[in-house]
């Protein structure tokens, strides 16, 4: 999730839209959910649901951060280990950072309900590469086309590809 607060108070705005306009509703799955930051946005929304990492002292930060919600299992878990069905799936500032992103999409195809929907914020234009694209161990910046491609190929439909 980005730290930088205006940037991060216009992406709730968007994932509030996309909330209401495509009628989103847990359970949801986030991700790679780091501290927890959009976890904690849908459960103060009274969603439930379940926030996955990799990384112990991350799934330890984001255990504290969403103490107050008690509908949200917190879980060291990778991709491969996810379990279960989901109505909404977050991949919010996590798919560049995986190697295999296509492969990461597939699974999570998988673990969407029937009308469900997956919603990615990725950073994009490839020709925007940086040194913060380095240090952060992104794998890539997406096209809108690349992006409807992969998600294509793991037999996800896009609706609405945002830049």
């Amino acid at each position: 999730m980005a730290n930088f607060l205006p940037l991060k108070h216009y992406m709730w705005y968007c994932l509030d839209r996309m909330i209401e306009r495509y009628h989103l509703r847990p359970p949801f799955l986030d991700v790679g959910c780091g501290i927890g930051d959009v976890s904690k946005h849908v459960a103060q929304q009274q969603w439930e649901g379940t926030a996955i990492d990799f990384s112990e002292p991350t799934v330890a930060r984001a255990r504290q951060n969403l103490a107050a919600f008690p509908k949200i299992n917190v879980a060291l878990s990778s991709l491969d280990q996810v379990q279960g069905s989901y109505q909404t799936i977050f991949l919010w500032d996590v798919l560049e950072h995986i190697e295999h992103d296509t492969q990461a999409l597939t699974t999570l195809a998988a673990r969407l309900r029937p009308g469900g929907h997956l919603i990615i914020a990725v950073p994009s234009n490839p020709r925007e590469w940086r040194w913060d694209d380095d240090f952060y161990g992104h794998y890539r910046r997406y096209t809108a086309d690349e992006m409807t491609r992969k998600l294509t190929q793991a037999g996800l439909a896009p609706l609405l590809i945002w830049d």
